[in-house]
């Protein structure tokens, strides 16, 4: 797993993403919130979108497995 900032890591504590949730992540750079986010879905979504299209990319590649 890649490292998450502690920055990243306190913003999603704080959003606190419930297991059914939709989520929408604007600017969602190379995904490590994503990925915390991931983790914590069971039956909800997220959408993340980024106007890079590496940023996408990596994020797909990083949350995918979760």
């Amino acid at each position: 797993m890649a490292t998450v900032p502690d920055r990243i890591r306190w913003a999603v504590e704080e959003v606190d993403p419930q297991p059914g949730e939709q989520i929408l992540e604007i600017g969602c750079g190379p995904g490590a919130a994503a990925q915390l986010v991931c983790e914590r879905l069971t039956t909800g979504h997220l959408l993340a979108t980024d106007r890079s299209a590496v940023a996408v990319n990596r994020t797909a590649g990083r949350s995918a497995s979760t």
